[in-house]
Formats: C-alpha cells, structure tokens, sequence
C-alpha cells in the first residue's frame, strides 16, 4: 500500500500544465498511473512510465533515449544526458533506492547515478519518492547530497526521527496517507 499512497500525494503536488521528470522506479510508476488523465509534459528515462502514459491526450511525452537497464526498465548512458541538456522540468519526481540526512541520496545501480544527476540539474525542483524503509538507509551508489531535495513523499510509517532529520536539513516531508482498511465482508 505505501507505494500507492505515496504515488497519490505526489500527483497532488502536479498541476496541469507543467513540465515534470519522473525517473524510473516502483514508486515513480504509481505516480505515472495517477497522471494518465493530466495535461503536462513528461520527461521519463523509464520504460514503464513510457508505458502508462503513451497515447493519453493530456499527455506530451518526452523520451530520453540510451542503453536499457532490464531489470529496472531504465535507459541510461550519455544519451539521456546529452538530451537533458536541453530540456527543462519544473520539477523531477524522483524514486531512489535509500536516503539519509547525513549521507544524500544513493542506489544500488552504478551506471544510473549519472542519469539520475541530469535528470536533476535539469529540473527546478526536486520530489523524492520513498517509502519508509528507504530512509536512513545506504546504498554504493552516490547520487547527490540532501540538499537536492525539495519535498520527501514517504508513507506514514515513517520513523520520527528520520522525518526530523530531513526536516532540520530544510527537507518539506510529506506523510502519505494509509488506506482505510475495510472490516466489512462480502
């Protein structure tokens, strides 16, 4: 349930009409599947984001090219980076792999760090989605420092001490809501 809800906060924080980045990822997909009916423009490296969003009206879609990641439906390489640098998105929604205050954004994928920095630099802002269990956490791969991030989307489960943590480095934390869980039968 956490990926869905934190999929939903984030298509809140989507207006119509912007230009946004969604890198590839479980998470950054449920966010796709809550857009399918928006007018934007979407910038994606990510397969399956292409996938969810490809012949819906609203929807202009970018596609950075690249060498595919099969695992993670990923294209990535100098490609997407080449192509990045002339585009722009008001903001990059971002899914990672672990995150902490003190050590910044990381993955377990090498090759989709370089990537994931241009699909930063090339967007105002950035919304990092991450259920609980990638807080605090750490991954090899490097991505950038906290101070990246604008807005954490995570689920309610949250440890307190983490969300505090992200909040003192000027990190907005938004908690997902849980679904209400239904006791009736049928």
């Amino acid at each position: 349930w956490a990926k869905r809800a934190i999929g939903a906060a984030a298509a809140s924080l989507v207006e119509d009409g912007q230009t946004i980045a969604i890198s590839s990822g479980t998470t950054a997909l449920e966010l796709a599947r809550r857009l399918v009916d928006r007018r934007l423009t979407v910038i994606t490296n990510a397969l399956d984001v292409v996938g969810v969003l490809l012949d819906r009206s609203g929807i202009e879609l970018v596609v950075l090219g690249g060498v595919v990641r099969p695992s993670m439906h990923s294209m990535l390489g100098h490609l997407p980076e080449l192509a990045l640098r002339e585009l722009r998105a008001d903001a990059l929604f971002m899914g990672i792999g672990a995150l902490s205050a003190q050590h910044g954004l990381m993955n377990d994928a090498i090759p989709e760090i370089l990537t994931d920095r241009a699909l930063r630099r090339a967007s105002r802002a950035c919304v990092v989605l991450a259920d609980s269990s990638k807080l605090g956490a750490v991954a090899p791969a490097y991505v950038f420092g906290i101070e990246e991030v604008d807005t954490l989307v995570t689920d309610a489960d949250a440890d307190a001490g983490q969300v505090a943590a992200f909040e003192t480095r000027g990190v907005r934390v938004i908690l997902a809501a849980t679904p209400e869980r239904s006791t009736s039968s049928t």
